[in-house]
């Protein structure tokens, strides 16, 4: 049960990476999941943005066994759409372990795919392949994916999937290990959760070329999260801000009001090149200086902001614009020691959790 811990806790990290990208999933969309040594399956919660995943709570346990035997020994075909839909939410709701949650509407998806699974929404799947071209565009561009025509989400797609899945075995002799959602996204499955991501990343970098859709940007929150949860050993969730414009003096500018003390730390933290490694170096050079956590990075023209979710951050985003404007204005900082006080007040603390 120790591997199967670290396989959740794993799905848990990337769903939050895979969460905090615009790029790859936008409001409470896309879902992963996980099967374990004891032929469970642990399936994302419906409702909860993969970017809030905090523990193996916030994935539903189903018998996987069992719900695959009772998907593969139902004749589907014989009834309606709306019959479907109703039969596969008894199955679902008969193998789920842990009934006070409500599994993702694609279970039946990741029940019959091995390993570990992230179904993501990137913009360039989206782009490419929501038009009466797609499949042969799927095809030239990438010929090791299975391409799955667009099915209402739920049994539908996940029947259209099955089916795309032993076209391709029969033609390759092998599974495959990412599918394209016509009009919808992607699925990538390998053997561990970090190796899914990686496989998502290259494929979406491939698109990126056919698309001429490029998001660096989005890429880089991912370096700056690893890196507060090395240094601050919390969970934290950034977003690239595409609306705010970098300017030399609400950069330089120290807090100078309580909630800027909260909100971005107290002075935004600048680094000159993407990786966690180059990033957690910087923080800790803050730490040091500062003693606080910081929320606001810059690096060229870009800014980022992290919080202990996707609320929280973007809660930094718009405290950044009165900073910003206010800045111009040329603030006096507040003290030090008020500063070193904010930072540590735990009324302040616990509002920035909640």
């Amino acid at each position: 049960m120790i591997d199967d811990n670290k396989k959740i806790n794993e799905l848990v990290s990337v769903s939050r990476r895979l969460g905090e990208r615009f790029d790859l999933v936008q409001a409470g969309g896309g879902n992963t999941s996980v099967k374990t040594s004891d032929g469970f399956m642990y399936v994302k919660s419906s409702g909860l943005r993969l970017s809030d995943l905090k523990s193996a709570d916030s994935f539903v346990k189903i018998d996987n066994q069992n719900l695959k035997k009772d998907f593969l020994e139902t004749n589907w075909a014989v009834y309606e759409k709306r019959q479907r839909e109703e039969l596969a939410n008894k199955i679902v709701t008969k193998n789920n372990m842990t009934p006070d949650r409500r599994p993702s509407i694609e279970t039946l998806l990741h029940s019959n795919l091995d390993g570990f699974v992230l179904h993501s929404h990137p913009v360039q799947v989206t782009a490419l392949f929501s038009d009466a071209n797609a499949e042969k565009k799927a095809f030239e561009i990438l010929p090791n994916a299975a391409f799955v025509k667009y099915e209402t989400p739920g049994i539908d797609l996940a029947l259209q999937m099955m089916a795309s899945k032993k076209r391709f075995e029969e033609k390759n002799g092998i599974t495959p290990d990412v599918y394209i959602f016509q009009n919808h996204g992607l699925v990538a499955r390998a053997h561990s959760a970090s190796a899914a991501f990686i496989l998502t990343n290259e494929v979406c970098d491939s698109l990126a070329k056919h698309s001429g859709i490029h998001f660096n940007h989005d890429k880089v929150v991912n370096e700056i999260s690893i890196a507060m949860e090395k240094v601050f050993h919390e969970s934290f969730v950034t977003i690239y801000s595409s609306n705010t414009k970098v300017d030399s003096v609400s950069i330089t500018q120290k807090a100078f009001f309580p909630d800027g003390v909260v909100f971005l730390g107290v002075i935004p933290v600048r680094f000159e090149k993407i990786s966690s490694e180059h990033i957690e170096l910087q923080l800790n050079s803050y730490m040091r200086e500062y003693g606080s956590t910081p929320r606001v990075f810059v690096f060229g023209e870009s800014i980022y902001f992290s919080g202990s979710n996707l609320v929280k951050a973007r809660e930094s985003e718009e405290v950044w614009r009165l900073h910003q404007i206010v800045s111009q204005f040329k603030p006096s900082s507040l003290s030090e020691e008020e500063i070193k006080y904010l930072s540590h007040w735990e009324a302040e603390k616990f509002r920035q959790k909640v």
